[in-house]
């Protein structure tokens, strides 16, 4: 453990570790090194010299990538190319849902899945039967992702009605209806002739393209060179804004699944202030973790 210390490892890793390490001496030898109270101690030590980062900066800004979303190659949605309907098709449910990863690539296009409001105000999308999320248990009802439009909140000819999820989603559905085949999961491949379901590697590395792409648009090569794209970092940014915008943590806990505060607090939680001065700055609304988040002053 003190090597794993030396190579600047977190406690938590090294807690693995010691986990792994108890556990085989008890089966070999029969002694409990978690009754230690040496080891104990020293676990304690490590919590002390290396306190929990609980509210860090986010890895990327997402006022680059929503500005980036609004202009050539993702708009005009009904012309541009499959991938970068997808691309921000994707990025927009990841955003408005707070959803995994692993809970986007589950989600169903099959008939009975996918709800549109008879308004249009809101898509309600359901993973395909027998999928299970990371914390679900099998006994729990099927979860279901809210995705909310902007339509009400932004006049007809604001530049914010493209980032609407509601449009890219009924979009992107009308398009690759004409090409979806048999497979049933809502994303699917853009590569021509390609009929398998993609799996969820695929969607992570779809939304950190996503980020990258917005950045090369706009900033300055060695902003894109230092970018550390992290497709997960989408559910922390999502969740953290709701929060910074007045949204009830209870209520961001719902929209995400999360058990209790701790996990979303300790893992999950930004510094997102001055992300938020630039989004009202800017003035107009985006849809984050289940909620229109209207920043007009």
């Amino acid at each position: 453990m003190e090597h794993l210390r030396s190579q600047g490892k977190s406690p938590s890793t090294i807690r693995v570790h010691r986990a792994c390490i108890c556990k085989t001496i008890l089966q070999a030898v029969e002694v409990d090194l978690n009754e230690s109270t040496t080891l104990a101690d020293y676990l304690k030590n490590l919590d002390r010299e290396c306190p929990k980062e609980t509210l860090r900066f986010p890895r990327w800004d997402l006022c680059v990538v929503l500005r980036g979303l609004r202009l050539a190659p993702f708009e005009p949605l009904a012309t541009v190319d499959v991938k970068y309907l997808t691309l921000k098709t994707l990025f927009l449910t990841a955003l408005a849902s707070a959803a995994r990863v692993s809970e986007l690539g589950a989600l169903s296009a099959e008939e009975g899945f996918i709800r549109v409001k008879d308004d249009k105000s809101e898509v309600v999308l359901r993973p395909f039967d027998g999928f299970l999320a990371k914390n679900q248990r099998s006994s729990e009802a099927p979860r279901e992702y809210t995705v909310r439009a902007l339509r009400d909140h932004v006049p007809v000819d604001d530049p914010e009605r493209l980032l609407c999820p509601v449009r890219a989603l009924s979009t992107y559905l009308r398009r690759t209806n004409k090409f979806r085949g048999a497979r049933k999961k809502l994303f699917i491949s853009y590569m021509p002739g390609r009929t398998q379901e993609i799996g969820v590697q695929s969607i992570a590395r779809w939304l950190r393209d996503v980020i990258k792409l917005t950045y090369e648009l706009q900033s300055a090569d060695v902003l894109v060179q230092e970018l550390q794209t992290n497709a997960h970092e989408i559910r922390a940014i999502a969740s953290s804004l709701a929060v910074w915008r007045n949204t009830s943590v209870q209520d961001v806990l719902q929209t995400a699944y999360w058990k209790n505060h701790n996990t979303f607090t300790d893992f999950y939680l930004r510094k997102l202030c001055y992300s938020t001065r630039k989004l009202e700055k800017r003035g107009g609304a985006v849809v984050c973790a289940g909620r229109e988040l209207c920043l007009k002053l």
